[in-house]
């Protein structure tokens, strides 16, 4: 639902900055896992939508950087979000998104559409049955391997202003 949510604000806003927060997606077996303390992971959470995380907000980075945007994470905790780090006091210092690869991501899109893997009515479950799990794995790490150093990740100051992510690992 965040991720959707984040396509929407994309589109209809189209903001240089989306900063997000309390959205890590990691669930820890103990302990809280929500900003309201203990709870469950997505009840979609076997959706085939949802294997890999990580790649999923690479994606969103990677599109939202063709349009001028900067997806920071504000958390200092475990994410599997791959936006690279921010802090709140320094969120309005982020001027960039950073340069990404066209070519690549309209390979990438239409690897996508080749798959079918577009649900716009968002009923994954039929593509569930028909699905080329390995492909989707490869676009997976295709999509990472993009978000990496070549979206220029965030910029502040003319310096790269955000440190290191901490990546939970994909499940």
């Amino acid at each position: 639902m965040a991720f959707t949510t984040a396509y929407w604000a994309l589109a209809e806003y189209r903001p240089g900055v989306m900063a997000f927060m309390g959205c890590d997606m990691v669930y820890p077996d103990q302990g809280p896992t929500h900003f309201y303390g203990a709870g469950a992971a997505d009840p979609l959470r076997a959706d085939i939508s949802l294997r890999d995380l990580g790649a999923k907000s690479a994606r969103l980075s990677v599109l939202a950087a063709l349009q001028g945007c900067a997806c920071v994470n504000l958390s200092g905790d475990v994410s599997r979000l791959m936006f690279p780090r921010c802090d709140a006091a320094d969120l309005h210092e982020v001027t960039e998104a950073g340069a990404v690869d066209r070519h690549m991501v309209g390979s990438l899109l239409a690897r996508e559409r080749a798959l079918g893997y577009a649900t716009p009515d968002g009923r994954h479950d039929a593509f569930q049955e028909r699905a080329d799990l390995e492909a989707l794995d490869a676009l997976d790490r295709d999509w990472q391997g993009l978000s990496g150093p070549a979206t220029g990740r965030a910029q502040s100051g003319g310096r790269t202003a955000l440190p290191t992510v901490q990546f939970a690992p994909a499940v």
